[in-house]
């Protein structure tokens, strides 16, 4: 169903909001960046004693930004319950594919967020939702392209029962009315970290622009793109049982090809994560975690990154000047 754009941008999305790390008794030895002394990799700039305008206009920006990606990410949108899906709607939908009567793998999802208009799915799967009541199930009578990636639907004649949940509406809530949705007691602890990781934001923005970053280690960038490849494996194989290469192949990619288009993100990524693996090392910060599940390894790859820059972000932070 996605195109190749498509899933390389999930995996984007992914990647910059992974925060799944829990701080653990023991510390475990890194498996990225480990043994290598960074400052061969990484010239710091400051990173202690910046001073955060809380009142400027780039701060006022970041809280923002930071709110929305709140929002984002819990679904937490003012949704639209009546009313007709038009081109450019962002509409939340369940959908099943079946061809000649029998579901097809990777053909059904639930809740899946599809932007109206986007050319995500085959021609013909959006348009057919345009002008359909929201809250009403259709079946979409369609034909898979003749040079689709998978062979078996290929110019295959499918039917595809689709639900519309709802629409995204563009506004926003309300700040005071979501903290208890996000787990927060209160207001003002919701508005007080709110605040934190704006101020975050612009202090890493500006550790990193400060910092020079020469290069980064082949095998360090190796060990992330495994690590990537592991996650998506094991999400494909858990909630759609195919593995993430049969997604690939469907799309007309191969593992390497994968990688391949992935590195420089890969590595664009990775240099404000050296960064953090540098002040760490330097400052002799000590960043532990806990392995959830010993049998997805490189799911401990990912768990420590984000220990690590979180870590490093709240020292950055504590030594910073808010005013």
């Amino acid at each position: 169903m996605k195109k190749v754009l498509r899933i390389i941008c999930l995996v984007l999305a992914v990647l910059l909001a992974l925060s799944v790390a829990a701080c653990g008794k023991n510390a475990k030895s890194t498996k990225i960046f480990a043994d290598e002394d960074l400052s061969e990799y990484v010239t710091l700039g400051k990173y202690k004693g910046i001073t955060v305008d809380t009142k400027s206009e780039e701060y006022k920006a970041a809280y923002a930004q930071i709110f929305k990606s709140d929002v984002d990410t819990n679904d937490l949108y003012v949704k639209k319950n009546e009313g007709q899906v038009a081109l450019g709607d962002i509409a939340n939908i369940d959908y099943e594919g079946k061809k000649d009567g029998v579901a097809f793998a990777g053909g059904t999802a639930s809740g899946y967020d599809l932007e109206i208009g986007s050319h995500s799915f085959i021609d013909g799967f959006e348009d057919g939702l345009i002008g359909v009541n929201i809250g009403d199930t259709v079946d979409l009578n369609l034909t898979f392209p003749n040079d689709y990636g998978n062979a078996e639907l290929a110019g295959a004649a499918v039917v595809f029962t689709v639900k519309v949940n709802y629409v995204k509406s563009s506004d926003l809530p309300d700040e005071n009315d979501i903290y208890a949705e996000l787990d927060y007691k209160s207001e003002k602890a919701y508005k007080d970290d709110l605040n934190k990781r704006a101020a975050i934001s612009l202090l890493i923005n500006q550790v990193v622009g400060d910092s020079k970053v020469e290069s980064i280690p082949e095998k360090d960038i190796d060990i992330f793109l495994n690590a990537v490849y592991d996650y998506y494996n094991n999400y494909y194989l858990e909630n759609n049982n195919m593995s993430f290469e049969q997604v690939l192949k469907n799309n007309s990619m191969t593992v390497d090809s994968f990688k391949t288009q992935m590195s420089s993100t890969a590595e664009a990524q990775l240099k404000n994560t050296i960064v953090s693996y540098a002040i760490l090392q330097k400052e002799g910060i000590k960043a532990d975690y806990e392995l959830k599940d010993k049998e997805k390894v490189n799911q401990d790859v990912m768990d420590e990154m984000t220990s690590v820059e979180n870590s490093v972000r709240n020292f950055i932070y504590e030594n910073a000047i808010i005013k």
